[in-house]
């Protein structure tokens, strides 16, 4: 008894070799594809030799598969606050890629049908509509690894495929996090003209636009804003939970709370719109009718037209979360330090920050190769004098004793200044 895959004339065959009878059957141009087949004959061969069931039951369609793990593992975990859940707007993310994306490609063929050529396929067509942005694509397949990946946990598939198929292809130049794209990013000229413009035609949002500019929080994090975060006498706001774009709160992108720095003018500002009375949990930042602030509509409704009017109608890729980029870019630019920025927006890593807005450090990159051994640079070089551990009941352990052991390290003479010239451009 044996199953053999073999290519002639241009297809791949498995031959089944069983009570001394030989079958053959030709399966098509794919090894990959005539070795799995060859594999669930070996399987059936051997439960049948055990006297087993062979009657196994088929993997669930993926359309099914897909929807359950959606509610298990996205929406419920962030619906009760679970540790490690999503935040809302990652899980309407991914609801909008199966519903729009996944579930009309794969529809209801098995789980364990969907091979690497499958991923391709997907990628490939998604590539030739234009809709969608490469990291849209990539954050889609994502999912659908997510998926695949509680799949063979179940034992449903015996390979994730899209971990197959990005092995495949090996590491591709632009797969990293990208460095922020100029066009997202405003000058210090059009983020002025830009606020000037709210505060003389859009009064009531100048303060969300100041608070936006000048702290470099997301969108969603000062529509979360209430008047119990805030410490106008210290010049500080406590950022504790964010909105989604349906003005639901939950935790912050990162689930962590963080403190921001208020400028002297966003100060000001706060001061003019708070009232003499109002609850701990009243919002900061409320929508033109008075009620809760949606993101979305602040983005149609009102970012879009103080755009238009301070850049004209062909500055485009600018959005509320263009502010929070510029935050971080001209901070850059300025030489502010690395670790006050990241602690002020809240991103998950120093790393991560210079990897999208590195590109926008003073650009003076020369002159420093003397700068350890300058007289006026700093000398803390320590002295690796050798250490030797003292004999019991010796000269050592006496004077530690005593506590006279004299330091066997020490530190050099140091100065004070080390002079560096950056540009700010």
């Amino acid at each position: 008894m044996g199953v053999k895959v073999r290519f002639e004339r241009g297809f791949f065959w498995i031959i089944i070799h069983k009570d001394g009878r030989r079958t053959k059957k030709k399966v098509g141009k794919s090894r990959q594809e005539a070795e799995r087949i060859a594999e669930q004959i070996r399987m059936h061969l051997i439960l049948e030799g055990f006297g087993a069931d062979t009657d196994i039951e088929p993997a669930p369609a993926f359309d099914v598969f897909a929807v359950r793990w959606f509610d298990t593992e996205v929406r419920i975990p962030s619906e009760r606050g679970l540790p490690g859940a999503h935040a809302r707007n990652t899980v309407r993310n991914r609801d909008i890629f199966l519903q729009r994306h996944l579930i009309p490609f794969f529809g209801d063929r098995p789980l364990d049908s969907i091979r690497p050529a499958d991923i391709q396929r997907f990628h490939d067509e998604a590539m030739r509509r234009g809709e969608l942005s490469t990291s849209t694509i990539n954050t889609i397949l994502g999912t659908l690894r997510l998926i695949l990946a509680h799949a063979h946990v179940q034992e449903l598939v015996a390979s994730n495929a899209v971990d197959v198929w990005k092995s495949g292809r090996g590491r591709r130049k632009g797969t990293a996090i990208a460095p922020v794209s100029g066009e997202k990013v405003l000058s210090h000229e059009e983020l002025e003209e830009l606020l000037a413009t709210s505060a003389s035609h859009f009064a009531a949002q100048y303060p969300l636009m100041l608070f936006l500019a000048d702290t470099g929080v997301r969108i969603g994090e000062a529509c979360g804003l209430q008047w119990q975060d805030l410490d106008l006498a210290n010049g500080t706001a406590r950022i504790a939970r964010s909105a989604d774009h349906a003005g639901r709160l939950g935790p912050t992108k990162t689930r962590r709370e963080r403190d921001v720095e208020l400028s002297t003018r966003l100060r000001k500002a706060l001061r003019g719109i708070q009232p003499d009375i109002a609850r701990d949990d009243a919002p900061v930042f409320r929508a033109p009718e008075g009620g809760p602030l949606i993101s979305s509509n602040f983005r149609e409704r009102v970012f879009r037209r103080i755009v238009r009017k301070a850049l004209g109608k062909d500055r485009r890729g600018v959005t509320p979360h263009s502010l929070r980029h510029t935050f971080a870019s001209l901070h850059m630019a300025r030489g502010t330090n690395l670790k006050w920025i990241q602690a002020m927006g809240g991103w998950s890593s120093a790393k991560m920050l210079l990897d999208v807005y590195g590109h926008y450090l003073p650009s003076e990159s020369a002159g420093y190769a003397d700068a350890l051994t300058a007289l006026d640079g700093p000398q803390a070089a320590l002295s690796t004098t050798r250490i030797k551990g003292p004999r019991r009941g010796g000269r050592a352990s006496a004077r530690r004793a005593r506590g006279k052991m004299e330091p066997t390290i020490r530190l050099e003479r140091t100065t004070c200044s080390l002079r560096v010239s950056c540009s700010t451009s």
